[in-house]
């Protein structure tokens, strides 16, 4: 047991080690009183922890100082020395010089109570290391009981163990911290992160781990936080790896079960405010509010500030509403902002404050990312995204959501799922998704372009993609033919094919626009059947 730990376990509170500080790690074999009478220190063997009183060191030799005493046990091969009283400064000079560990005691300490205590401390180590475990176990037990929530929890722990403190979630940020903060590197992360992938034991204490220090970030003793059976989380006790202990590594464990009770109490309290406020915002969404000054007296109790400009996201998370919800909570408060998100139906959507000045670009690029933030969450499930226009007051906002669904829906017919697609970039396309497979808008298509998609089937032929060709380059023959990758007679063949097909001439206003019209229809109930 080295110098530290006889600190904590068996001396008493208020004991501090004042000097020669870099040899806190030195073993402990034994521990002695100084002798009243000499030869005083002719029995030390070496490992000793020697405890002093300067009364006694006076009656030995009244001209015998405590520093010239330092001295001699360093040379001795003593591990520590406990002074009662105030340990002066030429003293604390000569236990820096030596690297001998110097502890004070309150003046009225039993030195010879405490010589007993630390031999039984070293006779029966482990015995003692459970007993203060639990002791701060208890403490901790305390803490929650007293609500005084995850962060006094961690206070308490960091006064208790003299360590830095943090509590991680799966993502490694911090919930809460006390002491001295430093992030883990690179190679701390790898090794808390694999941590956190192994299965959670339902039978078993948590135990805790050595985690190396690397560069600027201490080493520390990791224990993952088991949550309904599951890691939820990890806690830290970090320190020079001089100053951490056995107990430390007992500490860690016992805190991980208290901090797990701790973190499914504070789940459940937002899980149901969560579920409150959600069904809230789709209220506020849908119009199905009610009271309108009763809906706006709660968006300002949540500080919302309806009058803003916001915009809505709606995601397909393919029916995981429960898990795309936490995902979309997640990626939106990792952007400081309040996460005001609802569920219905096998989607997932939420509100999203834009400052002044955002353009349809940043808008949708913020969207995008936000995203595939969920499809990560959601172990790669393809997950699509549709945003309305941003809109200000609670009428703006039911017309963003209407937009945002119209696009998440026309967006899937068209292109697919895993795109994000905004309303305002739909053009006619949100129109005819809409309208698709009325009897009109099929029997216009079919009188359009039914003979051409018919040619083209029998004989794989191109005359489709052509037209869609000609018309992207705005009738531009010597770019569709570039855009083709096909010889300008040959270009010139298939548009006079496609006119002979349809009866329609290609140098009318009005047919072009029929055709135009009929293609995007084509297009979009082609990927209707995606």
């Amino acid at each position: 047991m080295n110098v530290l730990e006889v600190v904590r376990l068996g001396l008493p509170p208020g004991a501090r080690l004042v000097a020669g500080k870099a040899g806190a790690g030195r073993q402990v074999s034994w521990a002695t009183t100084f002798r009243s009478r000499p030869p005083a220190l002719d029995h030390l063997e070496g490992g000793e922890l020697v405890l002093l009183s300067p009364a006694a060191v006076r009656v030995v030799d009244a001209s015998l100082s405590v520093s010239r005493i330092i001295t001699n046990l360093q040379q001795r091969g003593v591990s520590a020395l406990a002074v009662a009283g105030t340990v002066e400064r030429d003293a604390i000079q000569a236990a820096d010089a030596s690297v001998l560990p110097v502890i004070e005691l309150a003046a009225t300490a039993d030195l010879h109570g405490l010589e007993r205590s630390i031999i039984g401390l070293l006779v029966n180590k482990e015995a003692e290391l459970e007993s203060r475990a639990n002791q701060i176990q208890r403490q901790l037990t305390q803490a929650a009981m007293q609500n005084r929530g995850l962060d006094g929890i961690v206070r308490e722990l960091a006064t208790l163990s003299g360590k830095s403190v943090a509590v991680r979630d799966m993502r490694l940020d911090v919930l809460a911290h006390a002491g001295e903060e430093r992030w883990p590197g690179a190679g701390q992360r790898k090794a808390m992160q694999a941590m956190l992938q192994r299965p959670v034991s339902v039978t078993q204490e948590a135990a805790a781990e050595w985690i190396g220090g690397q560069r600027q970030a201490d080493p520390c003793w990791a224990a993952v936080i088991a949550v309904n059976n599951r890691a939820g989380g990890l806690v830290t006790l970090a320190g020079s790896e001089e100053d951490l202990t056995e107990l430390d590594q007992l500490v860690t464990s016992r805190a991980a079960t208290v901090l797990a009770v701790e973190l499914l109490k504070e789940r459940a309290v937002v899980e149901a405010e969560t579920k409150l406020q959600g069904d809230f915002v789709r209220d506020v969404l849908r119009g199905s509010y009610g009271n309108e000054s009763a809906a706006l007296a709660r968006l300002a109790h949540l500080d919302w500030d309806v009058a803003a400009r916001q915009g809505v996201l709606a995601l397909n998370v393919g029916g995981a509403v429960e898990a795309g919800a936490a995902a979309l909570r997640a990626a939106v408060g990792r952007r400081g902002i309040r996460p005001l998100v609802t569920v219905w139906e096998g989607e997932v959507a939420c509100i999203y404050p834009l400052p002044d000045g955002t353009g349809p670009a940043q808008w949708r690029d913020a969207a995008e990312l936000i995203r595939v933030e969920v499809g990560g969450e959601l172990s790669g499930r393809p997950v699509s995204g549709g945003i309305g226009r941003p809109n200000a007051g609670l009428r703006g906002l039911q017309r963003s959501f209407v937009e945002a669904e119209q696009a998440l829906r026309a967006g899937e017919r068209l292109f697919g799922p895993g795109q994000t697609v905004a309303f305002a970039d739909l053009g006619a396309y949100r129109l005819l998704a809409h309208l698709q497979g009325t009897p009109e808008l099929d029997a216009f298509q079919q009188e359009t372009l039914g003979e051409l998609a018919d040619y083209d089937r029998k004989t794989g032929s191109h005359l489709m993609q052509t037209l869609e060709g000609f018309f992207a380059t705005n009738g531009n023959l010597s770019k569709t033919a570039e855009v083709l990758y096909v010889h300008r007679n040959t270009l010139m063949y298939r548009l006079n094919r496609i006119q002979e097909l349809t009866g329609m001439s290609l140098d009318d206003a009005e047919t072009r626009f029929d055709l135009q019209l009929a293609l995007k229809m084509h297009r979009v109930a082609a990927t209707r059947g995606r």
